[in-house]
């Protein structure tokens, strides 16, 4: 067997970081200010990782360093340590981050990232000649009607190439309990098939003599419910012990059944043993993640493409682990669930820069724009990320659990708005129709980052930031609305229910 190679016949770990990394150092280092002058247009690489909190990134394991090659790379490009994302879960925020549009919710409970009209930043690049691509392993993008029919999404908007892996289900001993339903999700299709996919993609690309520089979307599923690190790396999480009785792809649904047994979410000291589980098998994904990142970057310095790749590397949402109560997303808007990680690599981008200001996710269609030499569309939102330490950056940010495909699911939807200085306002309210008060809580994140402090007894630090976000809402409120009475068809529903959004 050769030395630097698997029994599959594919390179190791330690290889891979090897000839990432040295690519990595090797073009950061002589990279300057991007020029289309000087050179062609780059490569992008606009990678997502389903459900992965930015304090993870970075973080040390029982072996060592859960992203070894994005370490690599992050010092020798910029950090965007306050990113915020669009919506905590899924459809919303890729819309926003891919349209540049806050999905803030309107009455109708729809926003135009949503509708056909809204321009993506992969349409603006195939404008101007990209290849565009995307693998994608997330099945709810995209999402169908009740008649088999896409709903008018934008996720797949742009693309050339699009493709979507199907899950793996298995049956679940569990049933008879009344905890999920008969099938389950075992797993989503693993980090390496996705990069597997890519690479296969460039090559027939290739081979067809293309020489359009690509635009790549790639969206990673392992460390999003139940948490599936590939089998080399699920020793990581050894650091916590399996729950007797309860498969590993099985326990957030217990935790969900116990916290909504209690009163939705809630959960105790009797579910720490499934929560520690539930985190070490989560950064066991992030292990495999991350080695799928180094593969597709040895692959592209093996091309030679790497030289002039520019990677974004991001999330569309968080996780919550308990810390206000609850597990997983999509339904508060806590930090845990909207703070993900931003990190931009490549020719042209500052090595070492760690940028500390407020941005958001949709400055990054605008920001992929600008990097890759693109007008950016008129309709684009958000302001492109700016690599200077002296930029203003946006005001504020704002984020919203709305799911406008399902509104006649919707008990209430949840609202946030974020200013520069981390003053934070989360409102609760009723969907239409439905009676209840509204819930607001009030956060000052530079005092208190761990959002334990309700401030909302200052009414008017309430009263200001409730009038600034009630102008987003107007303004979507203008938008074209969606022609009514479309739905997800059962399978999705089936789906977005063992997922929990339901």
């Amino acid at each position: 067997m050769a030395q630097n190679k698997t029994r599959s016949g594919k390179p190791t770990r330690r290889r891979l970081l090897k000839v990432g990394g040295a690519a990595a150092l090797g073009v950061l280092a002589g990279a300057g200010a991007f020029s289309l002058l000087k050179r062609p247009r780059p490569n992008i690489a606009f990678i997502i990782c389903d459900a992965l909190r930015a304090d993870r990134p970075g973080m040390r394991g029982p072996s060592g360093s859960l992203t070894p090659f994005l370490d690599t790379v992050t010092g020798r490009g910029t950090v965007f340590a306050d990113c915020i994302a669009p919506s905590s879960w899924t459809l919303p925020s890729v819309a926003g981050i891919m349209t540049s549009r806050n999905p803030v919710v309107t009455g109708s409970y729809y926003t135009e990232s949503y509708a056909s009209g809204a321009t993506t930043f992969a349409e603006e690049l195939r404008k101007a000649g990209y290849y565009t691509l995307a693998v994608v392993r997330n099945p709810w993008l995209p999402a169908r009607t009740a008649a088999g029919e896409l709903l008018p999404t934008v996720v797949r908007k742009g693309f050339d190439y699009y493709n979507v892996g199907k899950v793996k289900t298995a049956d679940n001993p569990l049933h008879a309990r009344g905890i999920g339903q008969a099938r389950e999700f075992l797993a989503f299709p693993p980090a390496e098939d996705a990069t597997d996919e890519v690479i296969r993609v460039l090559k027939a690309a290739k081979a067809r003599g293309g020489r359009r520089p690509f635009c790549l979307y790639l969206h990673y599923m392992n460390t999003h419910e139940p948490y599936s690190p590939s089998p080399a790396d699920r020793h990581v999480a050894d650091s916590a012990a399996p729950i007797e009785g309860v498969p590993d792809h099985l326990i957030y649904k217990v935790l969900r059944f116990r916290g909504e047994k209690r009163s939705r979410n809630v959960l105790t000291e009797e579910d720490a043993p499934l929560l520690a589980r539930a985190q070490a098998l989560y950064d066991a994904a992030l292990v495999s993640v991350d080695a799928a990142v180094a593969r597709l970057a040895a692959y592209l310095e093996k091309t030679g493409e790497f030289e002039n790749t520019i990677f974004i590397f991001t999330a569309d949402h968080g996780e919550e682990f308990g810390e206000h109560g609850w597990f997983g997303h999509s339904i508060t808007l806590y930090e845990e669930c909207l703070h993900v990680p931003l990190i931009v690599w490549g020719p042209g981008v500052p090595r070492g820069a760690r940028i500390t200001r407020l941005v958001r996710g949709v400055d990054i269609a605008p920001g992929i724009c600008r990097l890759a030499g693109v007008p950016a569309a008129v309709d684009f939102e958000g302001e492109a990320l700016g690599f200077v330490r002296g930029d203003a950056g946006p005001k504020e940010a704002v984020a919203c659990t709305v799911a406008p495909a399902l509104p006649r699911k919707l008990k209430t939807v949840t609202l946030a708005l974020r200013d520069a200085a981390g003053s934070k306002l989360i409102l609760k309210r009723p969907a239409p129709g439905v009676e209840g008060p509204d819930v607001v809580r009030l956060f000052d994140l530079a005092r208190d980052p761990g959002e334990q402090d309700n401030l909302a007894a200052d009414a008017a630090s309430v009263a200001a930031l409730s009038s600034r976000l009630r102008k987003y809402v107007a303004a979507a409120a203008r938008r074209p609305q969606q022609e009514p009475g479309r739905q997800p068809d059962e399978d999705a529903i089936r789906r977005l229910r063992s997922l929990g959004y339901l």
